[in-house]
């Protein structure tokens, strides 16, 4: 108790320390101006002398303050650079404070999962048994490729869902599918190599190609996936697709496409990187089977993540790598940051060994279906003289074209008063397009929030 007591006592100068040099570094006590007599000071702030003299020490020990024998203690001249870095660091904070307070889900953000009704309470008991459970080697460096008994459950789902070929020690966990992605284009893409995506498609995608100075071919999508036929591949070109469920435009790639562009890819030794962000979730049939696992494994990387099935924080993806690419990017992924945190793949693998995975997306399943096709009805319903939209099978937003042509800078600011987060089709497009619409997330909301939501978006084209 009294070691507690002396802690607080001895803290209280801390605080009138910071509050008095905040106060010099503003101007408050502008240089060679007396800071207040300690009586005054201890007198005011109801504590103890001694603690004002501590903080009066603490702060001529950092040279802001001089004591002058018989005169008192002096604010001392501090050099400007010094003035400029506390203008600096005030103007960063109130940043990250924007940052912090823009961040929202409003309608219509495309992508999220509802984390509001994930079992994070099974998956605190998870935790807490994993803790207990790991073993005194696991505190230590693990295999760059990932927890073992994770990458085995991933498999083992891959194998089942996906109809993924592979085998646990193919698979690499990373930290959200961004970072395979980065991965695929350090090792795979040099100086000039040829770089084909969708357009429109995942724009960070790109930045990730150009800034390997690949030459980058935007490759027009239909109802059928990418134009194959457009694709003029030379000897180790990469094609970056989302086949089962294109982003944005929500297209499934066709059985002929999907074996032509595996026959390219053999006969031009060309790499493709097969992005599957959210087919865990269709909502007709069973997910439809991976481009890897049609055929030409070995020219495959494909590219998962768990961010749909479980939240965004917890950051785990994972790469289904060819044999021949296994050792390059362990030597790649030990420059970056040797291994994933070990925690969150424990507790997600325990979580899929005890089929609580498929539990869950079941429950999601059911869900995301019905505020689908609640938001397809509601937007034919009230805005049909403004919007066409088109049904998806799988992920988690829905795309509506514009019958008529808009200015998409009105219709965004009109939206920001609304608390609508609209994103247009041509924010992800890499050349222009004659059709434009918007990007519907209905994942995150419940019916009666995206019922308001197309009522406010009506109001903002009756504008």
């Amino acid at each position: 108790m009294i070691n507690n007591l002396n802690h607080f006592m001895s803290s209280k100068y801390i605080v009138i320390y910071k509050q008095l040099k905040k106060s010099i570094l503003e101007g408050i006590y502008p240089a060679q101006t007396p800071l207040p007599s300690s009586r005054i000071l201890a007198k005011n702030l109801g504590v103890s002398r001694n603690t004002i003299l501590e903080a009066f020490a603490h702060l001529e020990d950092e040279g802001y303050v001089e004591g002058i024998h018989g005169s008192g203690v002096y604010v001392k001249n501090l050099p400007k650079v010094h003035l400029n870095l506390w203008d600096d660091q005030k103007k960063q904070e109130h940043f990250r404070y924007e940052k912090l307070q823009t961040k929202n889900l409003n309608p219509f953000k495309p992508g999220e999962p509802d984390v509001s009704l994930f079992p994070f309470h099974l998956f605190s008991k998870i935790s807490g048994i994993c803790y207990r459970e790991l073993r005194n080697t696991h505190y230590y460096y693990e295999d760059s490729l990932g927890f073992l008994p994770l990458r085995e459950a991933i498999a083992g789902y891959l194998t089942l869902k996906r109809q993924v070929n592979c085998h646990a020690e193919q698979i690499m966990i990373v930290n959200g599918s961004q970072e395979a992605i980065f991965l695929c284009g350090q090792i795979l893409i040099q100086k000039n190599t040829k770089v084909f995506l969708e357009d429109p498609s995942y724009k960070l995608a790109r930045r990730i190609f150009e800034e390997r100075q690949a030459r980058v071919y935007p490759i027009p999508v239909d109802h059928n996936g990418m134009q194959i036929e457009k694709i003029t591949p030379d000897k180790n070109s990469i094609v970056y697709i989302t086949p089962s469920h294109q982003f944005p435009l929500g297209s499934t790639m066709s059985i002929e496409r999907r074996l032509k562009l595996l026959e390219m890819a053999q006969d031009n030794d060309m790499s493709i990187m097969e992005d599957d962000y959210d087919s865990d979730f269709r909502y007709t049939g069973e997910p439809l089977s991976s481009l890897q696992g049609i055929g030409s494994a070995d020219h495959v990387i494909y590219i998962g993540t768990l961010s749909k099935i479980f939240f965004p924080a917890i950051r785990i993806g994972f790469c289904v790598l060819p044999y021949k690419f296994i050792d390059q990017f362990l030597d790649k992924r030990k420059l970056m940051n040797r291994q994933p945190a070990i925690m969150n793949q424990a507790v997600v693998a325990h979580f899929m060994e005890k089929g609580y995975i498929y539990k869950h997306i079941k429950k999601m399943h059911t869900i995301y279906k019905m505020r689908r096709d609640f938001l397809y009805s509601i937007v034919q319903k009230k805005l049909s003289a403004y919007l066409t939209i088109k049904i998806s099978d799988s992920g988690l937003h829905l795309v509506a074209f514009f019958k008529n042509k808009y200015d998409k800078n009105v219709l965004k600011n009109k939206a920001i008063k609304m608390k609508l987060n609209l994103i247009f089709i041509s924010d992800y497009c890499h050349n222009e397009i004659n059709e434009d619409g918007f990007v519907l997330g209905f994942s995150t909301f419940e019916t009666k929030v995206l019922e308001k939501a197309v009522c406010d978006l009506l109001e903002v084209f009756k504008s």
